[in-house]
């Protein structure tokens, strides 16, 4: 009903020319959940942002240390050809420039700050930096659409939540700034709910996986049948 017709409003067709310029915020473990967005708009986003474990296979790709850190091995060629095909649109993927790492994620013994390129062999990143919550808050408060689709971290556990929590609470903050704020499903959702008021928030999706479909560009049968009526 009335959700659909919003989810379709925000997620199709604002996008098929949205404010500029637009700027997407991807996080999460999974480069292969975003592929499809990401191919889509290599033509028309001025940068991308790139968080969370997913952002270990790009490094990897590029030949540095990750440490303990979450890889996809079967990914790495995809995202080197992501890499090379921004820099052929001139759009600009920005990777994190700092981490904080540890040695476990459920029971930690150490936790340090580290740059992007001096993780320990023996710890793995578990969160976004404060240096680069600060290089991801000046591009995002300078867009005129921002879509963000992905946690930072771990924000599950408190020691690994202050990227994923920083960058909701900026959204909700930029409200009266007259940019377009649109956030995936999720582990998205659930971040803004639990750090940040969700009326700030131009429009928070509920539709999860399908919601990464039509942003990339596919037709959902639902939606295809009720076109056609």
């Amino acid at each position: 009903g009335l959700l659909m017709e919003k989810e379709i409003q925000y997620l199709q067709y604002k996008f098929k020319k949205p404010k500029e310029p637009l700027v997407l915020l991807l996080g999460g473990a999974k480069i292969s959940d975003k592929i499809d967005v990401i191919e889509k708009f290599l033509v028309n986003t001025k940068s991308i942002l790139i968080g969370g474990g997913m952002t270990f296979t790009f490094l990897k790709a590029m030949g540095v240390n990750i440490g303990k850190s979450i890889v996809d091995e079967q990914m790495i060629s995809t995202a080197n050809n992501i890499i090379m095909k921004a820099r052929q649109n001139r759009v600009k993927i920005i990777f994190p420039i700092d981490f904080v790492v540890s040695d476990s994620i459920n029971e930690p013994t150490k936790i340090e700050i580290v740059s992007y390129d001096s993780i320990p062999d023996n710890m793995m990143g578990l969160d976004i930096g404060p240096e680069t919550i600060k290089l991801f808050s000046k591009i995002l408060t300078q867009s005129g659409t921002i879509l963000w689709n992905g946690p930072m971290g771990v924000f599950e556990k408190k020691e690994f939540e202050n990227g994923t929590k920083s960058i909701a609470n900026l959204l909700s903050e930029i409200k009266d700034q007259n940019i377009v704020t649109i956030v995936g499903g999720g582990d998205s959702a659930s971040a803004i709910r639990r750090f940040s008021n969700i009326k700030d928030i131009s429009h928070v999706s509920t539709g999860g996986g399908a919601s990464l479909e039509l942003l990339s560009g596919k037709t959902l049968p639902a939606i295809d049948a009720l076109e056609k009526i």
